[in-house]
């Protein structure tokens, strides 16, 4: 925020003063979601909206102001910062559901902490009755035996979780490719898409 003052920009100053709300809010709504086990689809999306997309947002908002840009390029940049942050965190999402310690991050930290992303949210809602009911009563226990977390895991691949994930993340990154083809042709065009392409290609 003080970086943002020393622009003496009321636009961006505006810009990260509200990106700390919108951060503030996104934690608790992801602490509420995982506290009552929520399992809808559009409650996650709010919650990486406010956690990640409107971080991304800000930045590429503020870079195109910082640039001079005309305003409809501004507010391009805005959006453009939202489908790559949405895309950013379903990937990162996605880590979450494979054995690999290379990834940086522990394998099935996600479920351990009660939070039900893409992946498991869709074979969630794809359950049958008595899984539905097993996979629930787990969840809002929030005590995971190692076991469990396997078993969740596995199922939210057996139901095409990932695969379904990976089908909305390239949706996101497809609409930011779409638009970074409306920009003029330049080296920074090209470091967009360098960009857009890495963030849905990234092993870790």
């Amino acid at each position: 925020l003080i970086r943002a003052i020393q622009t003496r920009n009321l636009q961006i100053i505006s810009i990260v003063s509200n990106l700390g709300r919108d951060l503030s809010e996104g934690e608790i709504k992801q602490l509420e979601t995982a506290e009552e086990s929520i399992v809808d689809e559009e409650a996650y999306m709010q919650v990486i909206k406010k956690k990640t997309a409107t971080l991304l947002s800000a930045c590429t908002e503020i870079g195109a102001i910082c640039a001079d840009a005309p305003a409809d390029i501004v507010e391009k940049s805005k959006l453009l910062g939202e489908y790559l942050g949405y895309a950013f965190q379903i990937k990162d999402d996605i880590f979450d559901y494979y054995k690999n310690e290379d990834l940086g991050k522990p394998t099935g930290n996600d479920i351990r902490e009660g939070k039900v992303t893409l992946p498991l949210l869709y074979a969630l809602q794809h359950a049958g009755p008595a899984e539905l009911e097993t996979y629930m009563m787990w969840l809002r226990s929030k005590e995971f035996t190692p076991v469990q977390v396997d078993q969740l895991i596995d199922f939210a691949i057996r139901k095409g979780g990932i695969e379904y994930a990976e089908n909305r993340m390239r949706h996101y990154h497809s609409k930011a490719i779409e638009l970074v083809d409306s920009y003029p042709d330049s080296d920074a065009k090209e470091a967009l898409i360098l960009l857009a392409n890495y963030i849905i290609e990234r092993k870790k």
